[in-house]
């Protein structure tokens, strides 16, 4: 393995089984001195893993071209870091982040597109995270935090482009990254409490209440273009994924009433209940074309939809957690 010996509070461990679950593999622990956690992983196609998670550790072990080698303080900073199939070499490891208190090191999440490249997305409250020329919002709009969405080389030494996405209030996502490879375009959704959060002329909805509303945007892959931005109010957006024609569905947990959609398999709302939801939006997201809410007590698991999934191709279905 690639280490064996715990370091600190909290470190992240992978572990790698064979396909019955019968045979521990491969496992190592990574970390510093300090926390670590671990939110997302993906394999590129020669086999490689990659991981994003957060750290506090000042001494987290990065590689020597990586883009970021030092920890830029505050609570935490994001990592991604990149490992053999066989858990026996770290090949590059990076920090990224600023110097905010309650920095960058909220469920980090990942994904790959055709060239390679790393996009890890966010949430930050750093004045000084670190966005690159000419992409959609180089600075930090205030409040209490804003998303960020960086992109990475395959082997994590530069960093190509970086913009944060937020209003003056506060702005989070949750695990709901994803690149539509046909129209290369890259979305992301969360969760808003800005009344002024960046919306597109002819999206589905652009009223913010200010209180708190989901939002789905779609930039350019170089994130320089905010493409389109919709809100969809009274929805924590926690999981996305994109249908082979291009719809784009968010998943998450209805805050108050969420506009659902004609013969929906449920439309209603009750506040005695914590309700979760599926959403589904047009490519250009100036359309809502299905949404229903799922109902249920909290303890029945009906609070919130956190993973979405198709079924086999030949039935269609939408799968949730």
């Amino acid at each position: 393995a690639y280490n064996r010996d715990p370091k600190g509070k909290s470190d992240v461990f992978i572990a790698k089984f064979d396909k019955n679950l019968a045979t521990l593999i491969a496992a190592t622990l990574i970390g510093g001195s300090q926390d670590e956690c671990a939110y997302s992983m993906l394999f590129d196609p020669s086999g490689y893993l990659y991981i994003a998670g957060y750290t506090s550790s000042a001494d987290f072990p990065t590689s020597e071209h990586a883009y970021d080698k030092k920890y830029n303080g505050g609570d935490g900073d994001a990592f991604v870091l990149k490992m053999d199939k066989d858990l026996t070499t770290l090949e590059s490891s990076t920090y990224l982040g600023g110097s905010g208190v309650e920095n960058d090191w909220r469920s980090p999440e990942l994904v790959q597109d055709t060239d390679g490249n790393i996009y890890i997305a966010g949430i930050t409250n750093s004045e000084d995270f670190p966005t690159t020329s000419g992409t959609f919002q180089e600075k930090y709009n205030g409040g209490t935090r804003d998303v960020f969405l960086s992109k990475f080389d395959p082997e994590l030494r530069d960093l190509l482009a970086s913009t944060l996405l937020g209003g003056s209030n506060d702005d989070r996502m949750g695990r709901s990254l994803c690149i539509d490879f046909n129209n290369k375009n890259i979305y992301l959704g969360g969760y808003t409490f800005s009344p002024d959060f960046p919306t597109s002329e002819n999206s589905y909805s652009r009223e913010v209440s200010g209180q708190l509303d989901g939002f789905v945007s779609k930039f350019s892959m170089d994130l320089k273009v905010l493409a389109a931005s919709t809100i969809l109010s009274s929805g924590w957006i926690y999981c996305m994924m994109i249908h082979e024609n291009g719809d784009i569905y968010v998943g998450g947990h209805a805050a108050n009433r969420l506009p659902t959609t004609e013969n929906a398999f449920y439309q209603g709302f009750d506040k005695a209940f914590d309700q979760g939801f599926i959403s589904c939006f047009s490519n250009d997201l100036s359309g809502l074309k299905f949404s229903t809410v799922i109902p249920g007590s909290y303890a029945e698991g009906g609070g919130r939809i956190c993973s979405l999934n198709l079924g086999p191709s030949s039935d269609g279905h939408i799968l949730s957690a």
